[in-house]
């Protein structure tokens, strides 16, 4: 179970790397963990659109530009 928190986690980090939106509400519950943990070390945050909750990446964020330049090149 540990290990697909990981895997989840590190499969959202690199879809908002990518600039995907995901809908919170979609989403597993493992997934919804890991999409909290990520707002917790500030690399996500979850904000309300057009009625709906959704995770996107912070561009501000050191590791996020890190991971987005390597997927870039």
């Amino acid at each position: 179970m540990e290990d697909d928190f990981f895997a989840q986690r590190d499969h959202i980090r690199e879809s908002l790397a990518k600039g995907e939106v995901l809908d919170f509400n979609s989403l597993s519950p493992t997934a919804k963990q890991a999409a909290l943990s990520l707002t917790e070390e500030r690399a996500a945050r979850l904000v309300e659109r057009n009625g709906r909750l959704v995770i996107e990446g912070r561009k501000s964020n050191p590791f996020v530009k890190v991971l987005t330049a390597g997927l870039m090149s």
